[in-house]
């Protein structure tokens, strides 16, 4: 009967062994196979310039049940798809992400002034919340809306502040200074700018007079990078002062000036 017994039981232990190193060899190969996909995985980040430290694996000693989600830009997290404890599909999206330190304002256009305008030109852009900005013109949409005759036209807006929220009602006004022939806005240094009283004034030097120079009235429109946009007063082509016109302000109200400015 022992002699049974121990027949019976090197045979159970030798089936167990069967099934445990099956069991092994199971789990062995589906662990090479995540570390391969693991692998693929870092191969595809790195192939779309994720950096190696984005690419360290996260520490879950203290909560396994956190992961570390790193964008891949800088920004502010404008919408979340999803709740939390939801499960998440592979390739799913996370979050929307943008950043708005610079943004595009999309104004419709009529149909009669979309001719006006040129690629670059200046505008400005007024909001009841936010309050004034300069923009230039990116983009016009040679596609006309059927139903209201307007296009659309792109302008892209410096937004240091974020100050401009994405869904921000806005108005444009174009600066339409340009030569309908050429193209060219009519724009000048901001540092030709003077204020003289209640009027905005420029120096343009006089070519038949050396030393010379004219007080012009300008009417300006907005300004960006350092330059203002004129849309009256000047004509393309003519120079102005832009180094010392403060200079010749100062003179121009001391007298100093006298026969060379008027």
């Amino acid at each position: 009967a022992e002699a049974s017994y121990r027949t019976a039981k090197a045979d159970y232990d030798f089936q167990s062994n069967i099934a445990l190193n099956r069991e092994l060899q199971q789990a062995q190969a589906e662990v090479q196979t995540a570390q391969v996909d693991f692998q693929h995985t870092q191969n595809q980040l790195r192939a779309l310039g994720s950096s190696e430290q984005n690419l360290q694996r996260d520490d879950h000693s203290k909560d396994a049940s956190i992961a570390l989600v790193r964008a891949p830009l800088a920004g502010v997290v404008t919408e979340r798809k999803f709740n939390a404890g939801a499960g998440i599909d592979a390739a799913s999206p996370l979050f929307s992400i943008s950043n708005l330190s610079s943004v595009y304002v999309i104004a419709n256009v009529p149909e009669s002034n979309v001719g006006k305008l040129v690629i670059g030109s200046v505008a400005e852009i007024r909001s009841n919340s936010a309050g004034t900005f300069n923009g230039r013109i990116s983009y016009i949409d040679p596609r006309l809306d059927e139903a209201t005759r307007t296009a659309r036209v792109r302008l892209e807006v410096p937004n240091p502040q974020g100050r401009l929220r994405a869904g921000t009602f806005t108005e444009v006004g174009f600066y339409t200074g340009t030569n309908s022939e050429t193209g060219e806005e009519l724009v000048v240094p901001s540092g030709a700018i003077q204020r003289e009283g209640d009027k905005t004034i420029v120096f343009v030097p006089k070519d038949d007079e050396p030393g010379a120079y004219e007080i012009r009235e300008v009417e300006i429109g907005g300004e960006m990078e350092g330059y203002t946009a004129i849309k009256s007063g000047l004509k393309l082509g003519e120079k102005v002062v832009s180094k010392g016109s403060f200079t010749l302000k100062t003179q121009m109200q001391k007298g100093e000036m006298g026969e060379h400015g008027h």
